[in-house]
């Protein structure tokens, strides 16, 4: 996954970030969907028998995800539908398997707790595909690769030209996140080289370290590059991205390893999107296609290889 603010710009950046401070508004109760499978598109149904009986049976995957997350999961339509690549991929995904993939409003400490404990069977928005997390709890299917940015003030005050070079600077990250780790070690140089370590305030999401940030409590927020390039965009010249130093991060949809039909099945579903062409258009509606992956490269524990259900 993935995550420092005086006048809002666009009314629709407004609007997002209040669903941020009032989630259960904007998510109908903390659970709103994409919508039914209602496409046109034949049901595989040689995918679809890989299905947990209980998921056949209710035709429903629950799918956990914060909604604050443009573009990957965001609310529109005054917070009555969730949309963003992840969401429509998934829909996608559903139709080709009958079922409908109903997202539901997790902050992103709780979503891994909520799989294990079954409250969902998949996340898809948040998550970042590690080796770590491939031979522990979840198998994961990359589906996203992009870059890791930094956001900062477009005024630039420090003539911050990356993130490792922040040495005694303010720089956030979502909590509990890969980015909250990497900052660590941009720091742990700074002191090796005799400078000041940077300091990492840590945010539950995108929306208030921007409000943080537009308020000068930090220097700049370190996330995903497709959160952070849509954030400067709506933020009407105020902030700009600059390189994070970082290898591209690659994104997964979990799902619990006690659930390796349900795995096997949204691989399949995703290969067939990007065979079909469905995949790179719906990257391209948000304007994200340069982390598009390869066929080859939309695998079941893409860093590790881990047989489905295994753990190492």
């Amino acid at each position: 996954m993935k995550l420092s603010t005086k006048p809002r710009p666009a009314a629709r950046w407004t609007a997002l970030a209040a669903c941020a401070f009032a989630l259960a508004a904007c998510s109908g109760g903390n659970a709103a969907g994409s919508g039914p499978a209602s496409s046109t598109a034949p049901v595989n149904q040689e995918l679809r028998n890989l299905l947990p009986d209980s998921v056949k049976k209710s035709n429903v995957v629950r799918v956990g995800a914060m909604f604050n997350f443009a573009p990957t999961v965001m609310v529109v339509d005054n917070g009555s539908r969730v949309t963003g690549t992840a969401p429509d991929l998934a829909k996608a995904v559903g139709d080709l398997l009958g079922v409908e993939f109903k997202y539901v409003n997790l902050d992103w400490p709780g979503q891994l707790p909520a799989l294990q404990s079954s409250t969902v069977e998949v996340l898809w928005g948040q998550i970042s595909d590690t080796a770590e997390r491939e031979k522990s709890v979840v198998d994961l299917v990359s589906w996203y690769r992009g870059a890791e940015m930094g956001i900062i003030p477009t005024a630039n005050p420090h003539q911050l030209k990356a993130l490792p070079d922040a040495c005694g600077l303010r720089i956030a990250a979502p909590v509990g996140s890969t980015q909250q780790r990497k900052i660590k070690a941009f720091s742990d140089k700074c002191v090796e080289a005799g400078k000041q370590p940077i300091d990492n305030p840590l945010f539950r999401d995108v929306n208030s370290a921007i409000n943080s940030l537009r308020a000068g409590n930090i220097d700049g927020y370190m996330d995903t590059g497709a959160t952070l390039g849509y954030a400067a965009k709506q933020s009407a010249g105020a902030f700009t991205t600059i390189p994070a130093g970082t290898e591209n991060d690659t994104s997964g949809i979990a799902v619990a390893k006690s659930q390796t039909g349900l795995t096997k099945a949204i691989h399949g579903a995703l290969v067939e999107l990007v065979r079909n062409g469905t995949y790179l258009k719906i990257l391209k509606t948000y304007g994200v296609e340069t982390g598009a992956m390869p066929e080859a490269d939309i695998r079941i524990n893409y860093f590790t290889g881990t047989p489905v259900g295994a753990k190492q």
